[in-house]
Formats: C-alpha cells, structure tokens, sequence
C-alpha cells in the first residue's frame, strides 16, 4: 500500500514538473490553488497572480460555457466528457488554443472535491489545420480545373470546378484512372509522354478532353509531382484551364492574319515593319520592287539609316511624323543610288512599358507627284509674290479695319439706342472703348496709306545729312508719355557726330514704330536701350527691350507681305501688321538691312542700317523717360 501511493506521489510530481504540460488544480467552484511552472509560463502570470484566479478569468469569452459544462457534467455524475479544445486567456490579453484534459479528484466518501486538468499547447496544430482547411477552399473555388492522382494516375481529388467543367459528379471519378477524361482524339505517343514527364518533375501542354456527354474540348494542363518529406512521389497534381474560347480567337486570328497577308502581298503600296535600331523585320514585294532590289532578303539585309535615307534628319522627322501619327514626305536612296520619293503613311507600335517595339508603315512612290508639285510651287511663288500686295491690301481692308469699326459702330449704336440705361461708369467705359478702336483704326489708316503711297512711288526718297542722336531723341521724346503709362525707362547710348544720309520722314517712321513695337510688348517696369554702333560705311541702330520676345518660328513672318504676323501686347495693345513692312521698306530705300535677334521671355533686338559719314563716336548713357 505504502509502495502505491509512493509511486503515485512520483507520479504526481512529475506531471507537476513537466515542461510540456500545464497542470492546474482547480476546486469545484473553478477557483484555482495550485499551479505548476509550465502554467505560469503558458498565463503569463507570476504565481502569487495566478492562485486564486477563477477558471473563466483565464478563459476566452466564447469558451466559457463549455469550460463550465464540462467540470459541471463530473459534478453531475457524467464522466464521459473528459477532454475539450479551449482558448486561454493569457494576462496580456492575447490567447492561445490548448487541449484541456480533466480529472476528478475524489474524498474517501466518493465526493469530488476537486480537478486534476492538464493544458496542452495546441495553436501550432490549430493553425496547420486552419491553414489546411483554407487551402482546401481555395483549391475547391478555384476557377481552374484541379485534380489530384496517385502515381498510378487513379483520381484522389477533384474541385468544383473540375465536376462543373466535366459533368460528372464526385463518386464517379473518385478512384478512377484521369485517362477516362481523355478523348480518343489525343495523339498515344503524345499522351504517354505525361505520367513520366509529370513524375520527372512537371509537364505542361495541351490536350483534347472529353466530358460526359461525349463533347471533346481542347485545355492547357500543367502537371506536378508533390513529393514527401523523404523525397518520395505520393501524388500528382494536375491544373488545366479550357481554351475553346481562345482555340476560336486564334483560329479566327490565324484567318484574318492570311487573308490580310494575301492583301498586303497584292497592294501595289510598299508596306513595312521596322525595328528602332534601324532593320527591316518584314517588307511586301511592292516594298522591295519600289526600292530596286530583287527580294525581300536583299532589302532586310540592308542598314536603314544609312544605306536607305540621303540624310538622316528625313529618319527623324519620319520617325516625329509617326508619333503624330501624320503622313510624312521624303526622298528614299534606291539600291542604284537613284532617288525616289516616297509618302509614309508611319505609326509606332509600343510595348506595355511604353517604349518603342517597331516602327510601321505604308509607304507610296509619289516621285512623279513630286516633280509636279515642285514645278507647282515654283509658280505659285512667282503668281504668289505678283498678287501678294494685291491680297494684303484686300485683306487689311476686310479683316483689320472691320474690328475697330465694329467696335465704334456697336458701341456708338448701344450709347444712341440706350442712353439713359447706363450710368456714368458705363458710358465712361464704352467710350474709352470706341476711343481706342478709333485710334487703331486711324493708325491702321495712316501705316495703310504711307504703305500705299510707297507701292504707288508717290513717297519719293529725299535725302539730307542727318544727325542720329538728334532724331533719335525727338522720336524717343515723341513717345515718352507713352512709355510712362507703363513705367517703362528708355536709354539711349549715342555718338555725338554720329551723321548719316536720309530721307527724315522716312527715318521718323522707322524709329517711331520700332520704338512703339518695344514699348507695346515690354511689361510693367521693363526697360528699353537704344545703341548705334558704326559698321564699315553704315551706322548701325540698336533698339533692345526685355519684353516678351518673339517665337523663332515667327521672326521670318515679320518682314514678309505675304504672311501677316501681329500679336497683342502686354497690355492686349493692338498693332496694324504693316509698321515693320514700312520699316523694311524704307530701310532698304537707304541701302540697308533690317533684322531682328529675339528670345522668348527675354526680349528682342531690332537692328537697321544706315548709310554714314566718318565720325568719331563718343558713347554715353542717359535715362530719357520712365
């Protein structure tokens, strides 16, 4: 007797002591007494925390009730309840799963006077099977068709998408050989191929499979072998997608692909495919024909860049206009070394990373329409500058003295009409407005008829010494109030003796428009400085502003007839398109040249010429308005 109870004592102390189990001795109303070391460790409590702690202080809140219903089923007699999965609660508020085991321990009357529990640490386990049970329900909701097999390919596994795809229900392939999906129409030697592939390691292809009802249809498998721990093959998995929609795209495709093949090969048009580096991919005949040489084969050979294009900048604005998606014109080196010209009709095509894949396009010989249009334009130039003054003086007249008018007209039409409508501001505003349409209208009259009487030579050039710094200041002074609406200062680095030959009335109208052409577009505060500088037997005058400069697209439209340029100042001031006509002209008439520097945002320099005398130039700088 004395031997037993030692032995269950030793037993006692060493589930007490164990490292793997938490042991709690709890009494019969779920309060705990006794702990060992490893249930502190799994509670996070110190063992004065955890004595005297109640069974659902350390339970999670959803296991509570069944924690209670299995102590109370001893209480109650039932003892065939003895194990339960619970959450504990550990102190910081975190749980873990464990496997609760519970035993009564009994008085010498039988009663239960306390539980004998044992905890075991079960998350690890729960997590594998939750794992194992999401897994589960991924592979069943894939929309792929999923089956597994033994190495004897005997079906073990199929999703739900493999029985909706095939129609048949679970049972019937469960243990069956995955060769009764397989049609009769599959190559054997291809087939045979896929067990041993598959055990190799993978195999991937596509194959004819058969439904219940008889229907083949064509899939894409990809088949693996999962393997042990050992390393050994215990099963094969195989993932297939049906392709009878992309079996139809590419049949579809392969059609549309040959009979626009067989138009391409039939257009009299050179069609072409071309990489970034300069090579020919692919050509039509009309392309290689075109070109002069005798295949296709000679012309892929060829280096585009330079065996192809006189001058590679036709290659870059080709390659511009393809962007824009424009058709653009050149001329093309045959293999004789002859030119054609050639109209591309070019595109890009891109890759997903936006960058350039090929270069694209129809190309059409129009060397003939070339020539035509070159002996064309050679006289529409000639009719053009014939009829040039003709169109801009009809042209000033319908469209530039139109808008002022229409102001004037409109306005004066509002103010008659109803006076009585508009208060003081109003009037105030509609005035200054037919005030300043009628000034621009009146300065278009006056540049218009000075330039009309120098078409017609009524303005007859009459030179007479002049001295520069002299009608320099006149004209600046002339348009001093002018510059200081704007608080615009103009400077003046002159010579004293700086004497030229000149028509005055001429030189006033040079410098009066350029002086207003650099006060209109230079801004609030800006400044203008007006130099001369001596050149040979010429004078050269300078005036220079920090306005807002001229496009360089734009600087050869100044001076032209044929092509008006005006643009609105800083101020939206208006300018009549003629003035810097007038100055080119009148220049000229002293034997001179006019020409413009200008930068965006930076301002312009007009620069003219005048015949001088020797003198000796002395500078100085002078403020003269602003």
């Amino acid at each position: 007797m004395n031997d037993e109870i030692k032995f269950k004592e030793e037993l006692f102390n060493a589930l007490f002591a164990s490292r793997d189990f938490g042991v709690l001795l709890t009494n019969t109303e779920g309060r705990l007494y006794k702990c060992n070391d490893t249930a502190f460790r799994m509670m996070g409590y110190t063992k004065e925390e955890f004595v005297n702690l109640a069974n659902a202080e350390i339970t999670h809140p959803n296991d509570i009730k069944a924690t209670e219903d299995c102590f109370n089923n001893f209480l109650n007699g039932n003892t065939s309840n003895r194990h339960i999965e619970k959450r504990y609660v550990r102190k910081d508020g975190s749980f873990f799963w464990a496997e609760l085991s519970v035993n009564p321990v009994y008085n010498s009357n039988g009663e239960i006077i306390a539980f004998f529990c044992l905890i075991l640490d079960i998350t690890d386990r729960k997590n594998a099977d939750e794992r194992v049970r999401l897994l589960s329900h991924t592979v069943k909701s894939l929309s792929e068709c999923v089956s597994v097999t033994d190495t004897e390919d005997k079906i073990i596994f199929i999703n739900e998408k493999f029985l909706k795809t095939y129609g048949y229900t679970e049972d019937e392939l469960i243990g069956k050989n995955i060769a009764m999906v397989r049609s009769p129409n599959n190559d054997p030697e291809y087939i045979k191929k896929i067990l041993p592939s598959t055990k190799s390691g993978n195999w991937h292809g596509e194959l004819i499979n058969r439904r219940k009802d008889g229907t083949d249809f064509p899939i894409f498998i990809s088949s693996s072998a999962v393997k042990n721990e050992r390393g050994e093959i215990v099963a094969l998995v195989g993932v297939a997608t049906d392709i009878t929609e992309r079996k139809k795209t590419e049949k579809a495709l392969a059609e549309s692909e040959k009979k626009y093949r067989n138009l391409i090969e039939s257009m009299p048009d050179g069609v072409y495919r071309s990489t970034p580096d300069g090579k020919f991919i692919d050509v039509n005949p009309a392309m290689y024909k075109m070109l002069g040489y005798a295949n296709k084969e000679e012309l892929l050979a060829i280096d585009i860049k330079t065996q192809l294009y006189f001058d590679i900048s036709d290659r870059e604005s080709a390659i511009l206009q393809e962007e824009l998606e424009e058709i653009a014109v050149y001329s093309l080196r045959k293999k004789d070394g002859s030119k054609l010209w050639v109209e591309d009709h070019g595109w890009l095509v891109m890759d997903e990373q936006n960058n350039i894949r090929y270069h694209e396009g129809i190309l059409r010989d129009v060397t003939e329409r070339r020539a035509a249009e070159i002996l064309l334009k050679k006289n529409a130039g000639e009719l053009r500058d014939l009829n040039a003054t003709k169109d801009k003086f009809f042209s000033i007249i319908a469209h530039d003295l139109k808008s002022p008018f229409n102001s004037i007209l409109g306005f004066s039409d509002l103010l008659i009409n109803n006076f009585s409508d508009y208060d003081k501001d109003e009037i105030e505003k509609y005035l200054h407005t037919i005030e300043s349409s009628s000034k621009q209208a009146f300065e278009l009259l006056e540049n218009l008829l000075v330039w009309a009487r120098s078409q017609t030579g009524s303005i007859h050039y009459q030179p007479e010494a002049i001295e520069l710094k002299n009608i320099i200041h006149e004209n600046i002074n002339l348009l001093t109030n002018q510059a200081e609406r704007k608080n615009i200062q103009i400077f003046s680095t002159i010579t004293d003796e700086a004497m030229v030959n000149g028509d005055r009335n001429m030189i006033n109208t040079i410098l009066r428009n350029l002086l207003a052409n650099a006060i209109k577009f230079t801004p609030q505060q800006g400044k203008i400085f007006v130099s001369l500088t001596k050149n040979d037997e010429f004078y050269e005058v300078s005036i220079k502003d920090n306005g807002i400069g001229i496009a360089e697209e734009n600087i050869q439209k100044l001076f032209r007839i044929d092509s008006k340029f005006s643009t609105l100042g800083t101020e939206k001031e208006r300018g009549t398109g003629l003035g810097l006509i007038l100055c080119k002209e009148f220049v000229e008439k002293h034997g001179g040249k006019i020409r413009v520097e200008s930068e965006l945002e930076k301002g312009s320099t007009f620069i003219f010429s005048l015949k001088s005398n020797p003198t000796k130039p002395k500078a100085r700088l002078k403020a003269l308005s602003g």
